[in-house]
């Protein structure tokens, strides 16, 4: 991990030229996940709000592969529509190690971060104490829109890291919200491997 660590901080005074959108940083769901065993998972429930449009999810995220400079998660997501689960939609998603800092909210050299102290939630039987990070970001941000607002529990002993996200983001005729929780999680120990 240490060379991982060393690139990391070459690549930003590489990129820091003055300009700060420009800079490289490591990347936050990466980190989320480098330090669990293949196989660990964590599972949320949620809703999607477009518009008017509300439809409810269920979404798993396992870790596959966990490597020095990028780890590769399988995504697994229903939405519900009258309560009847439709098709999972399965995917792969192979996160870097390092990103330019525009590419997510919470590394946004724009965004405005407060912490907000801890809160305890339930997940499953179990409470978790949480981090609360309150994250606005007023430009646009990827393709998702002009004002971003984002409420993030987290915890460094569930996998990924994120325990409950509200995000919130709108352009001038276009609302979208989604907020989602774990329910379920399980860190795979590295003998369980062998």
């Amino acid at each position: 991990m240490a060379r991982t660590t060393g690139l990391i901080a070459m690549l930003a005074l590489a990129a820091t030229g003055g300009c700060s959108s420009l800079q490289i940083v490591p990347c936050p769901k990466y980190v989320g996940w480098v330090d669990f065993s293949a196989g660990s998972y964590v599972t949320f429930e949620g809703v999607e709000r477009v518009g008017n449009v509300e439809r409810p999810f269920r979404m798993t995220e396992r870790l596959l592969v966990a490597g020095e400079d990028e780890v590769t998660l399988e995504l697994t997501m229903v939405y519900y529509d009258d309560d009847q689960p439709g098709q999972p939609m399965v995917r792969q998603q192979r996160l870097k190690s390092v990103i330019w800092a525009t590419e997510d909210p919470t590394t946004h050299p724009d965004a405005e971060t407060h912490r907000q102290g801890v809160e305890m939630l339930m997940v499953g039987d179990e409470l978790v104490e949480c981090e609360v990070t309150d994250i606005a970001l007023d430009t646009q941000f990827l393709m998702l829109g002009q004002k971003l607002s984002v409420r993030l529990y987290s915890n460094e002993s569930v996998p990924g890291r994120v325990v409950k996200v509200a995000e919130a983001t709108s352009t001038t005729d276009r609302f979208y919200y989604v907020e989602k929780h774990v329910v379920e999680y399980r860190v795979v120990d590295k003998q369980e491997q062998q």
